[in-house]
């Protein structure tokens, strides 16, 4: 978490550590219309609907269009990701996914359309840390990084224009142990 001088976090800048009772992600939390919500299982978050696209979004903040999500990955396996510019009123944002912990892939996702914009392999363990950033208006740059190291890009040249981070996932097998997200 990026903490600003006086303990006090910027005011465009979430963190959820997720460790609090099994349930809801809570009250800061947004599902996607359209979609179901994640919820938190033994202190972290993961599929609220299994074998369904579960998404939510961090509403406590109001980025600027330039923004970043980021997670720890703490699956075996998993069906997810991080997420930029997500909607309120439609299942469209940016998402950043990682399958069977070694197809990494962009998304770009408009009105519940999931269609893959870059791709690549590489092996994702429990305790990585998952990043997606997103920059400019036309073109947008989305960036996929892992452990600080860029992975995988796209510029999209019909962007998302703004929305909120957060989180996606399919399976009862991706599970994130803390998240974060903001301005860039």
């Amino acid at each position: 978490m990026i903490v600003a001088a006086g303990g006090a976090a910027p005011p465009d800048t979430a963190f959820d550590n997720f460790n609090r009772s099994d349930g809801p992600l809570g009250s800061n939390w947004t599902t996607v219309t359209g979609l179901a919500a994640p919820a938190i299982v033994s202190n972290q978050a993961t599929v609220g609907t299994n074998n369904t696209d579960n998404a939510a979004y961090y509403n406590a903040v109001s980025p600027t269009s330039n923004q970043y999500a980021y997670a720890v990955w703490t699956s075996s396996s998993g069906d997810g990701g991080v997420a930029a510019r997500m909607q309120s009123a439609a299942a469209t944002f940016y998402l950043c996914h990682i399958y069977a912990n070694f197809y990494l892939n962009i998304y770009e996702v408009t009105e519940g359309s999931f269609v893959s914009r870059a791709n690549t392999t590489l092996t994702i363990s429990s305790g990585d840390i998952i990043r997606i950033e997103c920059t400019g208006t036309n073109p947008t740059s989305i960036s996929f990084k892992v452990n600080g190291t860029e992975r995988l890009s796209y510029s999209d040249t019909s962007p998302i224009e703004n929305g909120k981070p957060g989180i996606h996932c399919y399976d009862n097998t991706t599970t994130f142990n803390s998240w974060g997200g903001g301005s860039l």
